[in-house]
């Protein structure tokens, strides 16, 4: 609203210029609650009819739809890579999964390292497990306060890690090796909850 360039309002550069609208993650700046700014940059740009919009989203709920209604071309096209039908292609179908969610934080290093072990030491010799946080400086740090309590263990399970701050490399290197082992811990930001 209040930029320039070139001594044009950055709105009308957008109007005259824009082409195609990129959301990318939208169904993440919902939950966020960016839905009325996302709005307002739409209302900048050239009408629905008059550019390509491309809208990507790992679930499509209700209010996603309302904004795809809103702001795509009423021909637009889904592609939905996960609602195949088939069950056995689901991820969730066919993989074990459990979450704790601790009472308080007075214990969160213990508890994490508590919660792993439990899993480490079951019955099962070929578990993996990927642990979740929600920035990259605390995959960081569980993974170094977990390796560090393996070597004391003598426990040799190998651990990774996945977060922005790594690069796309070390990232791939990284997911190739968890999904080679047979047994191994991930630790990762959302960056892969979200791929």
């Amino acid at each position: 609203q209040n930029t320039n360039i070139h001594g044009r309002r950055l709105c009308d550069v957008m109007r005259s210029n824009t082409q195609v609208l990129v959301l990318d993650e939208t169904d993440r700046l919902l939950d966020m609650g960016f839905r009325r700014d996302i709005q307002t940059i739409i209302g900048y740009l050239p009408k629905k009819e008059q550019r390509q919009t491309l809208l990507f989203s790992a679930t499509l709920p209700p209010t996603l739809r309302q904004v795809m209604a809103e702001t795509m071309k009423a021909d637009y096209v889904t592609v939905d890579c996960v609602s195949d039908g088939d069950v056995s292609t689901h991820t969730h179908a066919r993989v074990e999964q459990s979450h704790v969610i601790l009472p308080s934080m007075d214990r969160y290093v213990s508890s994490v390292l508590e919660i792993i072990d439990s899993v480490l030491t079951s019955d099962e010799p070929d578990v993996k497990l990927v642990v979740f946080f929600p920035t990259a400086r605390m995959v960081g740090y569980y993974v170094e306060v977990l390796r560090e309590y393996l070597k004391l263990k003598g426990d040799n399970t190998p651990t990774f890690e996945i977060h922005s701050k790594k690069t796309q490399g070390y990232r791939n290197k990284a997911s190739d090796g968890f999904r080679n082992t047979k047994r191994g811990i991930l630790f990762t930001s959302d960056v892969s909850a979200r791929g």
